[in-house]
């Protein structure tokens, strides 16, 4: 017979923090974003933040910017006004 391992809920060490985990969506997570356009590979100037993702997966929001995939050598995005690849 497999045992089976109750479920434990843990109380938050903090209110807030617990509140703040609620808020955050599945589909928005924390990336290395770095710039490719005009600059050589991994040498473009890069920051760790929040990138929200689309339903699809298809676009990409970054500090006011909108991020659509791409299919480049070097990025994965790239801004939908400036064209710079990310």
């Amino acid at each position: 017979m497999a045992r089976t391992v109750p479920f434990v809920r843990m109380p938050p060490a903090r209110a807030s923090c617990a509140s703040a985990l609620t808020l955050v969506p599945w589909h928005e997570w924390i990336m290395y974003v770095q710039i490719q356009t005009g600059y050589n590979t991994d040498r473009g100037p890069a920051w760790i933040s929040r990138v929200r993702f689309s339903k699809t997966w298809r676009t990409a929001y970054w500090r006011s910017r909108t991020l659509a995939r791409g299919q480049a050598f070097d990025s994965n995005f790239y801004d939908v006004d400036t064209r710079e690849e990310f």
